[in-house]
């Protein structure tokens, strides 16, 4: 019940929240490079803050653009799909002019340690990581 009310109360807030075309941050890597740990440390600063939602990666999925831009004109700061897509990051600097993009990277191995481990939590087997 709580989870639905969350999801009830952020997409109200979304709704009334002015759209805003200024300059954004957007926190730009694969999975298990630290993009989450990224957004929390700039919503912990104060940023209105958008991660995960599975309704903009849909738009971006349909490719409606425009109504990912209007989703993130409602926010100042970002991670994960559909925001570090390479397609989208021009489109993104050119609506949001001055945006920050903060690019996170991770040495290879560790990466794939990292995610072999995280899809074989999330799905219950492990992926090949070697193609």
């Amino acid at each position: 019940m709580m989870k639905l009310f969350s999801k009830l109360l952020h997409e109200t807030y979304v709704q009334i929240i002015p759209e805003r075309y200024t300059n954004k941050v957007f926190c730009i890597g694969y999975n298990k490079t630290g993009t989450t740990s990224c957004g929390k440390a700039l919503q912990m600063l104060g940023y209105k803050h958008s991660s995960f939602n599975p309704k903009v990666k849909q738009y971006y999925k349909n490719n409606e653009i425009v109504k990912i831009l209007r989703y993130t004109a409602k926010f100042e700061s970002f991670d994960d799909t559909p925001w570090f897509n390479e397609d989208l990051i021009p489109i993104l600097n050119k609506t949001f002019p001055n945006s920050q993009f903060i690019y996170l990277s991770r040495d290879e191995e560790l990466w794939k340690r990292s995610i072999y481990h995280w899809t074989f939590k999330q799905t219950g087997n492990y992926p090949n990581i070697e193609n």
